[in-house]
């Protein structure tokens, strides 16, 4: 058990005592001055938040670790969408190997750019299901939208005009060049080939173009194209864009100007203060909630108490099949905070083969497998499965195919993105739903 896992145990036990408790007890009295800090200064207008000329709502909560955002995240846009609005997810990409001091365009809404490795799971999972209407059509272009040089990267190990090693595209080469040189080398992102066939055209023909993320797609080590499997979950956050970025202004600028965003969601963004919100969204979980109640590193709060007067509107996400104690809590912290309380039911829904869409039966022996922040919900939900052995890594773990047991494997949706290009056919994840009265909570 790795010290990362350690202090996790001990951010939610309020009982831990020993040196490791006492070093980090003193270790958030420093935090807690640098956060307190920041806060005062916005508190106080000597630092102002920036503006952006679209509704902006800010999804996020008081503690580290999994409380279940995303999927709230993508109720809320699937919403929006439903509305005729144009929505843009900003996420800070923590997990992805994109540099995040760039802008990152990880779905236009219409083609998704990057894999779970480049973008980061989470925001990959969004961009995912944004993608849904692709069909069997790849993205002719190839190549990734940028903003003033800034790169939107790609990974290559190439080093001509307009190629830096680490993906960057410094504009020095037009578009049509970079897919030419990408062509040649028969590389580009993670050596994805996507073939388009045009069968409307009067000539049939066959164009054989790169791109990050296709629906059907050959892999420089198969010779016949493996169209993605059916997707039980790709009804959700359909169309939006997602853009990850540390500078959210500028990603949301950028969303605006080059999308027409009428409406930006910030993924996480509730202690990120630099940009102007309409709406505080703060989820709890409705199990652990607050843990020991201390600040970094000692407990799993991001800052104090004080922030509660920021908060708009409160969920309590239910981490049990049985709602009732999230719905006394939400009635309870409501009350508290003097802010509206809505509950966030989450529940399973199937669990399936994430090649080819299968149907898992109930009973089958399995390996649950997983690398989110709180993954006991995520096991107590196989409950109709019989558990042979449960696996956890660490949250935003970057899985390798050797890593993974033998026989059949059930795993989260969030994880299953980072195995989806995995050789072996005997992986499952599981769908949850989620039910909360959107139109209430952002209403």
């Amino acid at each position: 058990m790795n010290l990362k896992t350690e202090i996790t145990k001990i951010h939610y036990n309020k009982d831990a005592k020993g040196l490791l408790v006492k070093l980090l007890d003193f270790a958030s009295l420093f935090y807690g001055i640098g956060s307190g800090f920041k806060n005062f200064l916005y508190d106080k207008n000597i630092l102002k938040p920036k503006k952006v000329d679209a509704f902006v709502i800010s999804v996020g909560n008081l503690t580290t670790g999994g409380v279940g955002k995303t999927p709230v995240v993508a109720e809320i846009a699937k919403y929006l969408i439903n509305k005729g609005e144009k929505v843009a997810i900003v996420s800070r990409g923590y997990g992805g190997k994109l540099s995040n001091k760039n802008i990152n365009v990880i779905s236009d809404g219409e083609k998704v750019y990057y894999d779970a490795q480049m973008a980061g799971d989470e925001p990959f999972w969004l961009a995912e299901n944004a993608a849904r209407q692709l069909g069997s059509q790849a993205a002719k272009s190839g190549q990734a939208p940028s903003l003033d040089g800034e790169r939107i990267c790609g990974r290559t190990e190439r080093s001509e005009s307009g190629l830096r090693k680490d993906g960057a595209y410094c504009g020095e080469a037009t578009n049509a060049e970079l897919l030419e040189q990408r062509a040649n080398s028969r590389q580009g992102w993670d050596g994805v080939i996507s073939t388009v066939n045009s069968e409307n055209s009067q000539e049939q023909h066959t164009d054989t173009v790169l791109s990050p993320y296709c629906p059907t797609a050959i892999s420089p080590n198969h010779n016949s194209p493996h169209p993605n499997p059916p997707h039980p979950g790709r009804e959700q956050c359909q169309s939006a864009i997602v853009i990850t970025s540390k500078n959210r202004y500028n990603a949301s600028k950028y969303a605006i100007e080059h999308f027409g965003a009428t409406y930006i969601i910030l993924d996480d963004g509730f202690q990120h203060r630099k940009l102007h919100r309409d709406l505080d969204i703060v989820l709890a979980d409705s199990e652990k909630m607050f843990g020991r109640e201390k600040l970094l590193p000692a407990g799993p709060l991001r800052e104090g108490f004080e922030a509660f007067k920021r908060i708009d509107k409160l969920v309590i996400v239910s981490k049990n099949t049985d709602h009732t104690r999230a719905e006394k809590l939400a009635k309870i912290m409501g009350k508290k905070m003097n802010v509206p309380p809505f509950v966030c039911k989450t529940e399973p829904d199937i669990v399936y083969n994430i090649k080819t869409g299968e149907i898992l039966p109930k009973d089958a022996e399995v390996t649950a497998i997983c690398a989110i922040g709180q993954p006991e919900q995520f096991y107590a939900f196989l409950k109709d499965y019989k558990i042979k052995e449960t696996v956890t890594f660490d949250d935003h773990h970057k899985y390798e195919e050797n890593e993974i047991p033998e026989g059949t494997i059930i795993t989260t949706e969030k994880d299953a993105v980072k195995m989806k290009d995995f050789s072996r056919n005997d992986i499952y994840a599981l769908k949850l739903k989620t039910v909360i009265d959107v139109e209430g909570l952002i209403g």
